[in-house]
C-alpha cells in the first residue's frame, strides 16, 4: 500500500525544482540550445522543458527572441 505525503499546498509535486528552472532557461535562452538536449542534460521530458519555455520570457535586454504564435524565434546568434 503506498502513503501519501500530503503537501502544504496540494496538487502534483513539481518535475523541476528552482535550481534546474533556472539551469534550464539559461541553457535554452542564453546558450541557444535545444528543447531537447536542454531536457536531456536535466533528466526530463522535452515537453516539461517546452512547458516550461511556453510560459517563460527571454531574459530583459535580449534581443535574440521574438515570440511568435506561443513559439519563440530565435533572430540571431
Amino acid at each position: 500500500m503506498r502513503k501519501l505525503i500530503l503537501r502544504k499546498n496540494g496538487g502534483r509535486p513539481k518535475k523541476m525544482n528552482d535550481e534546474q528552472v533556472a539551469t534550464a532557461l539559461d541553457l535554452y535562452f542564453v546558450e541557444g540550445m535545444p528543447i531537447r538536449e536542454v531536457a536531456d542534460v536535466l533528466g526530463v521530458s522535452h515537453m516539461t522543458v517546452w512547458r516550461l519555455i511556453a510560459k517563460s520570457e527571454p531574459p530583459k535586454g535580449s534581443d535574440l527572441y521574438e515570440k511568435n504564435e506561443g513559439n519563440y524565434k530565435v533572430l540571431a546568434k
